[in-house]
């Protein structure tokens, strides 16, 4: 994961989604990173727990969980 967030910043990818799942595979939370451009790295956003993914910028809308594991 270090590595793969890293390679990103350097090429000024914007987002970094996370995604973490539970002991029965579920989505149990995505954690959102966004790319500080002057640190070079990514500082972590927000976390997303409500059961759907809810994006401001770059991409706007609402993914639901379910959604992204169908």
């Amino acid at each position: 994961m270090l590595d793969k967030k890293a390679q990103y910043a350097r090429v000024g990818i914007p987002l970094y989604l996370v995604v973490s799942l539970d002991a029965k595979y579920e989505i149990e939370e995505v954690r959102e990173f966004r790319l500080d451009a002057h640190a070079g790295e990514y500082r972590l956003n927000r976390l997303h727990r409500e059961g759907f993914l809810a994006l401001e910028h770059v991409v706007i809308g609402a993914i639901g969980f379910a959604d992204l594991v169908r």
